[in-house]
């Protein structure tokens, strides 16, 4: 990851990189409820081992198991899973999928690079999806012993009450509120 960091830092261009740990089929099969709403039956989550091929072979398995005979290995079902997924339950059944999303959630929405740009002068202008993304990685994080290990500094109450503040005000409907 160092090494393709590097060279993507080095462009113009925004890049998220995607990196599988160790397998994109791994991905596929860790929402067994999303599987299940996609292929008709659901699948067993595998542990994180890696031997050469052996999620694509999980992946064809659990396919067939549903009764359908995969004539790409079962890729051709990726975008239907990803779709019917809970994205936050799989980034925390599978470790290398969360900081993708992280990344993925944050640039879709421009998020990150408004929050570069703001200089404090005036308020922030956030949409209802910047609120959404920026509850769930504060809640992410606050779950996430690397993030916090130890719950009782400063920095883990001040994402703790701002989290909680965000999501009174989601609740009440205000999203007006300045300060």
């Amino acid at each position: 990851m160092k090494e393709i960091r590097e060279v993507t830092d080095a462009t113009a261009a925004r890049v998220i990189c995607a990196v599988p740990d160790p397998h994109i089929e791994r991905w596929l099969l860790v929402d067994s409820a999303a599987f299940k709403s996609v292929l008709g039956r659901g699948c067993a989550a595998p542990d994180q081992k890696c031997e050469k091929a052996r999620y694509k072979r999980l992946l064809i398995e659990a396919i067939r198991q549903a009764g359908i005979i995969p004539n790409l290995g079962g890729i051709e079902f990726a975008a239907d899973i990803v779709a019917a997924m809970n994205l936050a339950r799989a980034s925390r059944l599978d470790p290398s999928l969360k900081p993708f999303l992280d990344e993925m959630m944050a640039e879709a929405f421009g998020l990150d690079r408004r929050i570069e740009l703001y200089q404090g002068k005036r308020p922030i202008t956030l949409y209802g999806w910047d609120l959404d993304c920026l509850v769930d990685v504060m809640a992410d994080a606050l779950v996430t012993s690397t993030e916090y290990p130890v719950r009782s500094g400063p920095g883990y109450a001040a994402l703790r009450q701002l989290h909680d503040r965000i999501e009174r005000l989601r609740e009440q409907g205000n999203t007006d509120e300045q300060g």
